[in-house]
């Protein structure tokens, strides 16, 4: 028959508790280490989430301004330049009516042939809106691109998502949202900007999804033919 365990006396008792209350506290205190080390470890994160959110920004806007300084191609500016000097010729009310005929068979095919050569690099979007889902008033309506360039006009396949199948961002150009007024009396009218200008507005929004227009648009910085 086997003997019955010594039950432990009361000073090997003391004994034990005493161990065992020195490692609950020498848990603890190393516990303690380690949450301050998480907190200093979340605190590191934290910064170098930012900077990196930083750094990739700033690679976005340099990527982007030397993306809009390369862009434009000298044979596409000069076909530019000559169809809209074609296109005031031909509206000018100092020529024969046989003359704006004239012009305007060679402007329509310059205008194709520059709309087919154009990479376009420039683009305006505006946003669709899929309407109030009133029964009365059906007032949705599809978003918008458009060249700022050659003017290529492109409407979204759905209103409530910009879903294009030309004008598409695929790192060939640059498609900023354009925030101005009226956006929908752009979708169909002609907007021409000096090329210069498109240069600086397209630069000084490099990195941001909107453009940044000036507080002031120089009076001979836009014209409609």
């Amino acid at each position: 028959m086997a003997k019955a365990a010594k039950a432990p006396t009361t000073e090997e008792l003391e004994a034990i508790l005493k161990a065992n209350k020195t490692l609950l506290a020498q848990t603890e205190e190393q516990m303690n280490g380690w949450r301050a080390d998480i907190l200093r470890l979340n605190g590191q994160l934290a910064t170098a989430g930012k900077t990196r959110g930083n750094l990739e920004q700033r690679i976005v806007e340099i990527t982007n301004t030397l993306f809009v300084r390369a862009a434009l191609q000298p044979e596409l500016l000069a076909a530019r330049s000559t169809y809209l000097k074609q296109v005031r010729c031909e509206r000018s009310d100092k020529i024969s009516v046989r003359k704006q005929r004239e012009l305007h068979a060679g402007n329509t095919m310059a205008f194709a042939s520059l709309q087919a050569d154009c990479t376009h690099p420039f683009v305006f979007s505006y946003d669709g809106y899929g309407g109030s889902h009133s029964m009365d008033n059906d007032d949705a309506y599809c978003g918008h691109r458009v060249c700022t360039l050659c003017n290529l006009h492109e409407t979204s396949q759905r209103t409530s998502i910009d879903v294009y199948s030309t004008l598409v961002e695929d790192g060939t150009r640059l498609v900023r949202r354009d925030l101005r007024d009226n956006k929908r009396d752009r979708f169909s009218n002609e907007e021409w900007f000096p090329t210069e200008f498109l240069q600086q507005l397209f630069e000084a929004s490099a990195g941001d999804m909107n453009i940044r227009w000036p507080k002031e648009i120089p009076p001979d910085a836009v014209y409609k033919v």
